[in-house]
């Protein structure tokens, strides 16, 4: 939200436009990705209180495999799809951006692959272990935003959620690393 109000300050409205509606279809997929991820939560909240850490190494395994395959499935589906829904959706009002629609597509497909991370500390009641990534992401993402804007305008968004969301990655990895250990 605050990436809207970023641009209703600072922009054009066709790019708060063009943000919006595209990260409204982006965003759609990554609900989607999260719904199947969390249904596997309560099985892994049962292994964590068996202490069969090797079932939840498994099932991690699993749900970072087929989230791969989910995400890679959407995102070619976008990259085929998406322009004309795109047009029509804003009534030819907007011009269609290719290269920001890809920059913001592989910002979003980093993140859906993160979401693996966050079921396993969600399942066992311990997300505030990623408390502190998820906090350095967003002040990532608003610093390197605000420091590319106003010489790369819209395209500033995915590179600065491409770099939030690749830190959030590695951390979270991290974190899964040490709970499964």
């Amino acid at each position: 939200q605050g990436t809207i109000i970023f641009l209703n300050l600072f922009s054009k409205d066709f790019l708060l436009v063009l943000y919006n509606s595209i990260r409204l279809i982006i965003n759609g997929s990554r609900q989607l990705i999260s719904i199947l991820t969390i249904s596997f939560q309560p099985e892994i909240t049962i292994d964590y209180a068996k202490k069969n850490f090797k079932k939840i190494s498994n099932k991690f395994k699993f749900i970072s495999k087929y989230t791969f395959y989910i995400s890679s499935i959407i995102a070619i589906v976008l990259i085929l799809f998406l322009k004309e829904p795109f047009i029509i959706w804003t009534k030819g009002n907007v011009a269609w951006n290719f290269y920001f629609f890809i920059l913001f597509l592989v910002a979003s497909y980093i993140e859906w692959l993160s979401i693996p991370f966050t079921a396993i500390p969600q399942s066992i009641n311990k997300i505030e272990m990623l408390n502190k990534s998820f906090i350095f992401s967003l002040v990532i993402y608003f610093v390197i935003l605000t420091s590319l804007f106003k010489l790369h305008a819209i395209i500033s968004i995915p590179f600065a959620l491409m770099t939030a969301n690749l830190y959030f990655y590695f951390c979270a990895r991290s974190v899964i690393k040490k709970i499964l250990s």
